[in-house]
Order: C-alpha cells, then sequence, then structure tokens
C-alpha cells in the first residue's frame, strides 16, 4: 500500500471529544546513544542504547484560545488520544482507509497565547511533555513508548522485555 494523506483527525482527552484544533505536531522518538572508541575500532561510532528514549514532547496548534484550550494547560497529568483516519492507495488502485489511534499520558508544560488581530485567528500553542505513547493501527497495537515503566515496543517486539524480566529475577 502507498500512504497517501491524513484524511481527519480528531483529539479527545479522558474520553471527552475537543473540538478546535487545528494541528497536532506528534513527538519525535529519539533514542539516547553513546559514543565507542578504542582498540580494534577506526575512529569512533555513535550507537543508540537500546529502549532509551530522550524527552518526547507533544504541540497542539489551536485556532483561538478556548476556555477549553486553557483547560488543556492544567498542571496535572492528561491522557489525550488523537484518532485519525489516513487514506492509503493499493498497487490496483484501490482506496484503503486506515483507522489510527495515538494515545498519550502529557503533562503540559508550556501555553503560548497566541496574538490578537482583527478578523484574524490567534493561533495558540499547548506544549506537553510526553510520559507515554501508544499508537494502534486498525485496533492492533504497533508501538508503546513508556519510559516510566521501561517499555518500548515497536511494531511487535518489546525491546525491554529482557530488562524488566531481569530485574524481577
Amino acid at each position: 500500500m502507498i500512504d497517501a494523506s491524513v484524511i481527519q483527525y480528531k483529539l479527545y482527552e479522558e474520553n471527552e471529544e475537543f473540538i478546535g484544533i487545528t494541528q497536532a505536531d506528534l513527538p519525535t522518538l529519539e533514542y539516547i546513544t553513546t559514543t565507542v572508541n578504542g582498540s580494534g575500532i577506526a575512529g569512533e561510532i555513535e550507537t543508540p542504547l537500546i529502549g532509551q528514549m530522550k524527552a518526547m514532547s507533544i504541540t497542539l496548534k489551536h485556532t483561538v484560545l478556548s476556555r477549553k484550550g486553557i483547560s488543556l494547560s492544567s498542571p496535572r497529568i492528561h491522557t489525550w488520544e488523537l484518532r485519525e483516519f489516513q487514506q492509503g492507495i493499493e498497487t490496483s488502485g484501490e482506496q484503503k482507509v486506515t483507522n489510527v489511534k495515538h494515545v498519550f499520558k502529557v503533562f503540559p508544560k508550556q501555553m503560548d497565547g497566541g496574538s490578537l488581530k482583527t478578523a484574524s485567528t490567534s493561533d495558540p500553542n499547548t506544549v506537553a511533555s510526553v510520559l507515554y505513547w501508544a499508537e494502534y493501527r486498525d485496533g492492533e497495537k504497533v508501538m508503546e513508548l513508556d519510559p516510566l515503566n521501561n517499555i518500548c515496543y515497536v511494531d511487535g517486539v518489546d525491546y525491554l522485555a529482557p530488562l524488566r524480566a531481569a530485574y524481577c529475577s
């Protein structure tokens, strides 16, 4: 299948639909790396540490700052879900729609009130620290990132399961 576009998405906070978000900038997954050098290596290499993630953030870009938008910035842990529909094209030419759900546990860290201009959007933003991120495609879990619980599950492999098992032995 050839991925084509996001058809539409909605934001839910604590399972209640939030209306008014114009754009969501999803987190960047970046692994912590270490530099290896020494005997037998011509120089140095940088290698990611398995399952060790750098801090992640999500940004919600609003049209205007609403009371509901302000509530997204309350200093507590929130559960946000972004439910989207992606369109793709099969090699046969048939259109296919994939149901994608992102589940986040976040702690807001910044609210940008935007700017005021007559007959214009004010473009405020909410930025939150991501404590948990899972993605489901057509109901199947394809990713779960949970640094607090040592989970780094990507495409069917739980890379930190051996660590968690060793802690319990």
